[in-house]
């Protein structure tokens, strides 16, 4: 991991050599800083005009900058690790990730959407979902449940420091699922009751790891799992003596 503080020029030069990369296919961006607003724009539409880029990950930046990400439709890998944007720079990028309809890894840290929706159902050959620490309203929590719902290919999915509260998470449709980690995820008990009872429709889940998360009264069948990992989970006795 390589964190770089350059000049404006030295900035201006790298971003105007990126957009010179027609076939570029892999840019990791970790801790770059830039002077001006006005570069570091230069180097968001950089980024856009690489069509044939597949992985982008951008780590402990700063956009000042609309990032379109709607012309990447080779895009298979996105990851964005404590980014910060402004609203309209994230409800523009959640819009744009919609149309990257190859996209199979989507990994977001620290990030926060503030009232915008993300549909990863829309993204039809995604595979692995991570949402660490993303903060949204309640709107747009019930409307990700829902949307995850519906990605049936989905293998592997992760939520840590997530709200639930209320929203109703159904992954009885994810029959393909192998990997699922919940862990500090707060929601009411009849979300709770729900989910658990769904995870018993994921056939081929092999991995369940569960950490900081209250199952109340909810009965977890574990007969399927090849790894099984709890900490911190508060359960009733019955729901203990059936485990």
């Amino acid at each position: 991991m390589l964190f770089v503080t350059m000049s404006s020029e030295c900035s201006e030069s790298i971003c105007r050599s990126i957009s010179n990369c027609t076939h570029l296919q892999d840019l990791i961006l970790y801790g770059i800083t830039l002077h001006d607003n006005i570069l570091f724009q230069i180097r968001l539409t950089s980024i856009s005009n690489c069509t044939h880029l597949q992985t982008l990950h951008l780590d402990n930046t700063q956009l000042d900058g609309i990032l379109d990400l709607s012309r990447l439709t080779n895009l298979t890998s996105l990851g964005l690790w404590n980014v910060t944007m402004s609203s309209e720079c994230i409800e523009f990028l959640c819009g744009s990730i919609s149309n990257c309809t190859h996209l199979q890894i989507l990994d977001l840290i620290g990030i926060a959407l503030y009232n915008s929706i993300l549909d990863p159902s829309r993204l039809t050959n995604l595979t692995s979902l991570s949402l660490w620490n993303v903060t949204m309203s309640s709107e747009c929590i019930e409307s990700l449940c829902g949307s995850i719902s519906n990605c049936i290919h989905l293998q592997a999915l992760t939520l840590y420091g997530i709200t639930l509260n209320d929203s109703i998470l159904d992954l009885s449709r994810q029959t393909n699922l192998t990997y699922l980690m919940l862990e500090n995820v707060t929601m009411s008990s009849k979300c709770s009751e729900s989910l658990y009872r769904s995870i018993s429709n994921c056939t081929h889940l092999q991995e369940l790891y569960l950490d900081d998360i209250t199952l109340n009264d909810s009965i977890l069948d574990q007969s399927r799992l090849t790894h099984l990992r709890l900490e911190n989970v508060s359960m009733s006795s019955e729901c203990s003596e059936s485990m």
